[in-house]
């Protein structure tokens, strides 16, 4: 029997901070658009800026405890551009706005 990442595994490409950040952005983004009421069209404006918007929330979340683990702060480094610089773009604006 072989586990199901193993099987998988050729199939996916990125890295796990990456996958997290796209995982964790989609996963918020629904449960928002199902606490709506009424609901809107999944797929609409709101929901897709709501889902880029969250990607950053779990490449913030690493970074926060980056501080604990050399090696956490060097895959956090390998992973996208895209992805830690949204990530950035979101706080700096959060910190910007206040």
């Amino acid at each position: 029997m072989t586990d199901a990442y193993g099987v998988f595994r050729q199939y996916i490409d990125g890295n796990w901070i990456d996958i997290g950040a796209v995982l964790v952005g989609l996963v918020l983004a629904w449960y928002r658009w199902a606490r709506q009421n009424p609901r809107p069209k999944f797929v609409s404006v709101k929901v897709g800026l709501d889902i880029v918007n969250l990607l950053a929330v779990f490449p913030l979340f690493i970074l926060a405890f980056a501080f604990l683990s050399r090696p956490l702060v060097l895959q956090l480094m390998e992973a996208s551009r895209i992805t830690l610089s949204i990530a950035g773009c979101v706080a700096l604006f959060a910190v910007l706005e206040n």
